[in-house]
């Protein structure tokens, strides 16, 4: 018995520590993730993935902000992108713009970086960034 107690003890532990390491990495400015706004003309809105103690962002990550689009043809511009992602497709680490008839998968370090979808008639913009286990 004082093994197993000793043993749920030590898995208690280890989760705490887990649990601890995930909350090193915050979000400095810009909407939560999973989050929907209604983006007219005139607004703007400011994203960014969170960031860790160690300048990096996070392992495992999935973040999501959709826009309805009302009146106005958004356009994302990025002053930085630093994404670990490779190749064409960016496998691992990505920024995916996209809206119901045009996608964009951004990765790498650059600068400057705009999205403006060149179709008309449509009324939703997604941006997800998503991280693999490796950073």
């Amino acid at each position: 018995m004082g093994k197993l107690s000793l043993l749920a003890t030590l898995l208690l532990l280890v989760a705490c520590v887990a649990a601890m390491k995930r909350g090193k990495c915050k979000l400095e400015k810009g909407l939560k993730c999973n989050s929907w706004k209604i983006l007219e003309p005139g607004g703007s809105y400011t994203v960014e993935s969170k960031t860790c103690k160690n300048g990096k962002y996070p392992k495992n990550e999935f973040c999501s902000w959709s826009f309805y689009v009302d009146r106005c043809t958004p356009t994302v511009q990025c002053d930085i992108i630093d994404i670990k992602g490779k190749g064409k497709r960016c496998r691992g680490d990505k920024l995916r713009l996209s809206t119901r008839n045009e996608e964009k998968v951004s990765c790498g370090k650059r600068k400057n970086v705009t999205f403006s979808p060149k179709t008309v008639g449509y009324d939703h913009l997604k941006i997800d960034f998503s991280t693999n286990k490796k950073r």
